[in-house]
């Protein structure tokens, strides 16, 4: 396990070593930033284990901004981390893993990744732009022994979430693994239909071709709803954001209706 958080990443161990104490599993953690140090900390850990099997790819920060209001170096981060730490962590890996022959790799990315997100322009991007890196990816080592898989889980780390979809997030990643699927699923099914319904013509499809063909005019349905969804909650965000969206034009709008 690798983190540049010091106290996150020991939470994290603590968590994992009590999870796996009946197995035996040994578990092992380095502070790294992998923006600088993947390569030494990937070469660490391969020495340490003796190789490595699957190498879980989830490293990334988050936080929000709409365009308007943050600046370069915002994106800047972003791309640093999201996507190059993506890039500098598979270069690491990559080359040990295609010398033998064998190992899987699991991108973990975000639905931001396939639709712009309100107030999230420069994470969409970064996730944009590792989902494509991963598409490409896929071809290249289609014939190698190593697989890549791409994750695209709903919000997990919050308080009222945490508990109940952590575990089965996992779980969902490791049926996918077990059933060789290049798009892992989730454990949320309006989440996992959209995104199975958007993948580009060049990706494994999930389905076989008759039952895309019937499903077809639901996904178009299930597009057009997200969409005028998305942009209805853009709207009402608009509007209740707006510089002359004070009190005393709230209070004439009250006045208007009350009329």
């Amino acid at each position: 396990m690798l983190d540049i958080d010091a106290a996150g990443l020991q939470s994290a161990v603590d968590d994992a070593k009590s999870q796996a104490q009946s197995s035996g599993t040994r578990i092992s953690a380095a502070v790294a930033d992998i923006t600088s140090e993947a390569q030494v900390a990937v070469e660490d850990a391969w020495s340490k284990a003796g190789g490595i099997d699957i190498m879980f790819a989830n490293a990334a920060i988050g936080p929000a901004g709409r365009f308007m209001e943050v600046d370069a170096d915002h994106f800047r981060e972003l791309m640093d981390v999201n996507f190059m730490g993506t890039v500098l962590t598979l270069k690491a890996i990559l080359p040990r893993m295609t010398e033998v022959s064998a190992g899987h790799i699991v991108v973990i990315n975000s639905i931001g990744g396939y639709m712009g997100v309100l107030g999230a322009p420069a994470c969409c991007a970064a996730m944009g732009a590792k989902r494509n890196l991963v598409e490409s990816l896929r071809l290249e080592l289609i014939e190698s022994g190593v697989s890549i898989h791409l994750s695209n889980p709903t919000f997990t780390d919050t308080p009222m979430l945490r508990e109940s979809q952590e575990n089965q997030v996992a779980e969902s990643i490791l049926k996918g693994l077990e059933a060789g699927q290049y798009l892992l699923p989730t454990p949320d099914f309006a989440a996992d239909m959209f995104l199975k319904s958007c993948l580009v013509p060049c990706s494994p499809r999930p389905f076989s071709l008759l039952l895309d063909m019937l499903m077809a005019p639901g996904y178009v349905l299930l597009h057009w709803i997200i969409g005028r969804k998305t942009e209805a909650a853009a709207r009402r965000h608009c509007f209740y954001h707006r510089p002359d969206s004070s009190s005393g034009a709230s209070d004439q709008v009250h006045k208007r209706k009350a009329d």
